[in-house]
């Protein structure tokens, strides 16, 4: 059946200049609805705008095929949408869940797309009459609600085990521990150690790298040593902090742990060793969090956009919380199952985003057949 024949389109209603309006878009790639902060009236130069209801669809025009489409969820209920967003009224025959994975499924996307004419920028917007003019299959009331509580659950499977939560999880473990524990300097707990490596043309080494965002070390492939440049580098050793001196402050921390033969670290990298009995993986753990990364970018002078690199003097002034080494072992040994708990959520994650898809396929290709 056409789209029309179950949606109604709704109309704006006028801009008064003394009202405030929240405001939304719509992400594209089927992510939903954009929340965005609320706007006054009279500092839109819109002279009306719609308001959307929970089970609306609503898509962009501009952004039609880049799949900017979705069903309005609960949360962005009563916001408002410019004239260049469509909003409709589903059908109360229609189960909104089911249109809203019709909607992001290949079938239909594909034909949304080529309601979009031209390239890029030059992409022609999508009317509504040309969106309504589209076809969805219809069947049954009892089956639609099968196949949408169906394809709801293989969404959830993918669901909120995210790499922000349990991040939140270790930064309050951290706050927690911070909190009337003693404080040290790094200079007291770590010694810089970086031993030179004469780079031997015809030998092979490993250099690495760090990432940012506290995502662990980068091994290259191994080469041999006319290939590796010409400035310095360094053994890497075990049981060793390691940080890029360029993006410390975005938490490029990192430290070694396992066979470190052969493997080199330029000059770009400090290295650090501890001094004093107590557990890396703290140390590591607390300079990703909040207060650390606050630390090591104050350790990093300059502004934001041309922020210069961690001095070795700055950073052996930085103070951390130093609490006894049975918190620190109970603290480090936290963050490792977490960091490993979001490897899993990550993977698992990374096999939702393609089986959701795949699921919606083979269900709307079925009924299309």
């Amino acid at each position: 059946m056409p789209l029309r024949s179950i949606l109604t389109q709704r109309q704006g209603e006028p801009v008064d200049s003394d009202g405030t309006y929240p405001i939304a878009g719509v992400y594209g790639f089927g992510r939903g609805v954009l929340l965005r902060e609320p706007l006054r009236g009279i500092e839109t130069k819109y002279t009306t705008l719609t308001q959307l209801h929970e089970s609306d669809v609503v898509y962009s025009k501009l952004k039609a095929f880049e799949a900017a489409i979705t069903v309005v969820d609960a949360p962005a209920e009563g916001h408002y949408v410019s004239q260049e967003f469509p909003v409709f009224a589903v059908s109360p025959e229609i189960n909104s869940r089911y249109l809203d994975h019709f909607l992001k499924s290949s079938q239909f996307l594909k034909s949304l797309a080529a309601l979009s004419t031209g390239i890029g920028a030059r992409r022609e917007r999508v009317h509504p009459d040309r969106f309504l003019s589209l076809s969805v299959p219809i069947p049954s009331r009892a089956d639609q609600d099968c196949i949408a509580a169906h394809l709801d659950s293989l969404a959830r499977a993918g669901g909120p085990l995210s790499a922000e939560r349990l991040g939140t999880a270790v930064e309050q473990l951290i706050q927690s521990v911070s909190a009337g524990a003693p404080s040290a300097k790094i200079g007291s707990i770590m010694e810089a150690t970086r031993i030179p490596v004469d780079v031997r043309t015809t030998e092979y080494y490993r250099r690495i790298g760090v990432r940012g965002f506290g995502r662990g070390m980068v091994d290259y492939p191994a080469t041999t040593g006319d290939s590796v440049g010409k400035i310095k580098y360094f053994e890497l050793g075990p049981n060793r902090l390691v940080l890029s001196s360029a993006k410390a402050w975005e938490g490029a921390v990192a430290m070694t742990q396992g066979s470190e033969s052969g493997r080199i670290a330029s000059n770009n990298f400090l290295q650090y060793s501890l001094i004093v009995p107590g557990d890396l993986g703290y140390l590591t753990c607390w300079l990703l969090s909040s207060a650390g990364l606050a630390a090591l970018g104050a350790a990093s002078p300059g502004s934001v956009e041309r922020r210069q690199s961690l001095t070795a003097a700055r950073f052996k002034e930085t103070e951390v919380p130093w609490p006894s080494e049975t918190i620190q072992h109970a603290v480090a040994a936290v963050h490792q199952q977490v960091v490993g708990l979001g490897r899993v959520a990550a993977h698992r994650n990374r096999l939702s985003e393609a089986v959701l898809p795949a699921a919606r396929n083979e269900v709307f290709g079925g009924l299309e057949s």
